[in-house]
């Protein structure tokens, strides 16, 4: 087919143009400038802004978007044989939803992620599918991850005896009796190979520095036949989860504070006498049998000389106990003042007691005291041998009591001192023949 005729312009020439559909001649040298790199990256970049916008304005329009959950929800068990319990941890999932109502508020507590257990036996189960359901107007897109891995074992439930371990000791003088469980069994439900590993609960009580009864509410330890403890007894349900412990410590002996009495023997060198006596410690504590402690209200000493003395002096002198009591020393230091006197003499003189009242009995601790005596040389010794120190008990009921003894003397004597100034009487029911 011939090519039609060009037709030339005014000066002779064909024009340089081309024509772009009905538009506007184009020349080609704006052409080239257009399709330039630098423009065909401007115009790159602008697409993807246009894009980008795009996308955010439609997301904020249209609720339908799928959305995920900020935080991730625990997988749950469901339909879980009643011979069965899971044994192994399962994992937390993350769900994507979409809303229809774009005012909703979503939170994790509209979902419930889970594995359907239903049919399946002991033993490790692989791939099970994670399910999720929302509530009404929420739609769970997906759940990652889809599948989880799943063991399960046979349930067991077990009466475990709780066994009581004293790991302190009470302090000396004192005993534990037998501690008292309650209940002396708790029950431990669970995995069965975790259960047949417990053989025993156990209860350490520390009673170091008791002196009294212990009484308090403990967490049993779950140990095994060997007597070691149990791992993972988290996945085990304990009931009671604490026992109720009863310990009596008594004291295997009693304790009393009694005073400490000098034992003197003898006679100081003539025309000497005793004028004070001091004893340190006053008192000691003893202990004993409750029994034996009832009875004494005082100890003794060994005897301490004053055979031709006619200074003052110091000893220490040893305690006289009696069977099955014990004293927290076992001497104490006397002191013992002797000093010349023209007309003086000092004796033991008993101690007679009156006015007993009746169904009583009447003991005296010591039954005699050291009386020194000031007079005539004369009759000094005479008046001694003669004295009485008389203590009255009109009036008194049964008891321990502390009185001093009356002592009489004619005018022209007088008694310079009394040791003891004071004696333990013991006024108790007379025995029933």
């Amino acid at each position: 087919m011939a090519e039609p005729a060009r037709q030339p312009n005014g000066k002779g020439q064909w024009p340089k143009v081309l024509t772009l559909g009905a538009g506007t001649p184009v020349q080609p040298s704006m052409l080239r400038v257009f399709l330039t790199r630098e423009s065909l990256i401007r115009f790159a970049l602008s697409l993807l802004l246009a894009l980008a916008l795009w996308l955010y304005v439609t997301g904020r329009e249209n609720p339908h978007l799928a959305v995920d959950l900020p935080q991730p929800l625990q997988v749950g068990a469901a339909d879980v044989r009643q011979d069965l319990v899971v044994t192994s941890q399962l994992p937390s999932a993350h769900v994507r939803y979409r809303t229809g109502t774009p005012s909703i508020q979503v939170s994790g507590a509209n979902f419930r992620v889970y594995v359907d257990l239903l049919g399946l036996g002991p033993g490790v189960h692989r791939r099970v599918p994670v399910l999720c359901q929302s509530d009404p107007g929420i739609t769970c897109v997906s759940v990652t991850p889809r599948f989880i891995t799943v063991a399960m074992d046979f349930l067991k439930q077990e009466q475990i005896p709780v066994t009581p371990v004293i790991v302190g000791q009470p302090p000396k003088g004192y005993i534990a009796q037998a501690p008292h469980i309650y209940p002396p069994t708790i029950s431990v439900k669970g995995p069965r190979t975790l259960v047949s590993q417990v053989a025993r609960a156990s209860v350490d009580l520390n009673l170091a520095g008791d002196t009294s009864t212990l009484d308090g509410t403990f967490s049993p330890s779950l140990l095994s036949a060997q007597g070691l403890p149990v791992s993972g007894t988290t996945r085990l349900l304990i009931s009671p989860s604490q026992v109720t412990v009863h310990v009596d410590v008594k004291s295997l002996s009693s304790f009393k504070p009694v005073p400490v009495l000098i034992r003197l023997d003898g006679h100081p060198h003539s025309g000497f006498g005793v004028t004070g006596v001091a004893i340190s410690p006053p008192e000691v504590t003893v202990q004993g049998s409750t029994a034996r402690l009832r009875q004494l209200t005082s100890v003794v000493t060994v005897p301490v000389s004053l055979s031709k003395r006619k200074t003052t002096f110091s000893a220490a002198t040893a305690l006289k106990l009696p069977k099955g009591v014990t004293a927290s020393r076992r001497t104490v230091r006397v002191r013992i003042s002797v000093q010349p006197v023209d007309s003086y003499t000092s004796v033991e003189v008993g101690i007679t007691l009156t006015g007993v009242p009746l169904g009583l009995t009447a003991q005296a601790n010591p039954a005699r005291v050291l009386v020194t005596v000031i007079g005539p040389a004369t009759g000094v010794h005479d008046v001694a041998r003669n004295m009485t120190a008389v203590v009255n008990v009109t009036g008194f009921g049964a008891g321990n009591y502390s009185l001093s003894p009356a002592l009489s003397v004619p005018s022209r004597f007088r008694v310079a001192n009394v040791y003891p100034d004071k004696v333990s009487i013991l006024l108790q029911s007379a025995p029933t023949g």
